[in-house]
């Protein structure tokens, strides 16, 4: 007879995964929900992961209920969520998908994950910068407002006047790199009326 995890009593939450399933149990037993419903963080300890780097992975699995490619526990690894919610009602077409990263800090692991769709300003900044390596114009200095809406669409200003192509050849180049973005740039509007005087 298999047991639900959300059925597990906190001391067989306890014996399962350590303390972190302790608190981890406790914490989905207060919000009666899974932590890929939203977006979040938390942090295992170093010590956690060098003793029993297996145990790591069964609380992804358990906790995250994440999708684990392979069973090797690497600094890089990236984990393919999604929530266990959706995937209850059966609605594998509608069931979102998480991006989920393991990243070392100086005395812990902190696992961060995020609908595959959500960006953030910062990875926005990251992405202009690698285009402008690749491009003949600075695109700190053509884009005038850079601003993410409804987390999938980043919205661009310009702040000079590009060629059509260029402005085409910017769209592609963050559609390339994120393909989940949708993007709308906004051309610069010349103020007519200021020009003239």
């Amino acid at each position: 007879m298999n047991t639900r995890d959300d059925d597990l009593t906190e001391q067989e939450g306890v014996r399962k995964m350590g303390n972190l399933g302790k608190n981890v149990f406790c914490q989905n037993k207060r919000k009666e929900s899974v932590l890929l419903d939203r977006r979040g963080t938390f942090s295992i300890s170093q010590d956690l992961l060098q003793s029993n780097p297996e145990g790591v992975v069964e609380v992804l699995r358990d906790v995250l209920v994440v999708a684990v490619e392979n069973d090797f526990m690497t600094r890089s690894m990236i984990y393919r969520g999604y929530s266990n919610r959706f995937d209850l009602l059966g609605l594998a077409e509608s069931t979102p998908t998480y991006n989920v990263q393991v990243q070392e800090s100086n005395d812990a692991i902190t696992v961060t994950w995020r609908r595959e769709k959500e960006y953030s300003e910062r990875d926005v900044k990251s992405m202009l910068e690698e285009i402008n390596k690749k491009m003949s114009f600075q695109t700190n200095y053509i884009i005038s407002t850079a601003t993410i809406m409804n987390s999938d669409t980043l919205v661009l200003k310009l702040g000079a006047l590009l060629r059509c192509d260029d402005i085409e050849r910017l769209r592609n180049d963050l559609q390339s790199q994120c393909p989940n973005l949708k993007v709308m740039i906004l051309p610069y509007a010349v103020d007519i009326a200021n020009d003239t005087q």
